[in-house]
């Protein structure tokens, strides 16, 4: 996939190194953390020293939402195990992971296209130009911040909102209960650039 997006992969030569988890592997133990049980990506676990968690804000047609905690599904080698139930209690589970917790740094959340409706693949009549890039150190702010987003595209195109809906992204909730994060909007300070 991203020799198909134009990388050029480098595992150790000279230069930024550009490989996947495919190439490196995973943990051979597992690491639990309350409902999960999987193991981490040795990029995450073994390399990196911080994560800058790059998500693109759109919707998700089983989670509700795919954003800055969804995103590190792709950090571990068992996603589709975590699916189940529109993915709650799993993604907000999976984020208490002290691996995460101490290394993710930074959330540059890309909301110059927005899909409301229909992901997480690109769907074209429920894509709009937004324009933003939401930055936050804090996922669940960064979540919460881009579900209110969507929930306003939804409104405006005469769409339920996410939370009425059975894929409601409820894990948002639950990350901020466990401490992850600040999921109440009344304590989140947004600044427009």
């Amino acid at each position: 996939e991203l020799e198909v997006l134009g990388f050029t992969l480098n595992e150790g030569g000279p230069g930024m190194k550009v490989l996947g988890s495919d190439v490196t592997g995973y943990d051979q133990e597992p690491t639990e953390v309350r409902s999960v049980g999987t193991c981490f990506s040795r990029i995450i676990s073994e390399a990196a020293t911080a994560i800058i968690n790059v998500p693109v804000l759109k919707d998700h047609d089983l989670a509700g939402l795919s954003g800055a905690l969804k995103n590190h599904y792709g950090s571990i080698h068992n996603p589709n195990k975590l699916h189940t139930d529109h993915c709650h209690p799993y993604v907000a589970d999976l984020n208490c992971a002290q691996l995460l917790r101490e290394k993710q740094r930074l959330i540059v959340f890309d909301a110059l296209q927005v899909c409301y409706d229909g992901g997480p693949a690109f769907s074209p009549g429920a894509t709009v130009p937004y324009g933003a890039l939401l930055l936050s150190t804090d996922a669940v702010a960064a979540d919460a911040v881009g579900l209110g987003i969507i929930e306003k595209l939804r409104a405006d195109a005469k769409l339920p909102a996410l939370m009425s809906l059975e894929r409601a992204p409820r894990y948002i909730h639950l990350a901020g209960e466990y401490g992850i994060g600040t999921a109440d909007l009344e304590l989140i300070e947004t600044i427009e650039v």
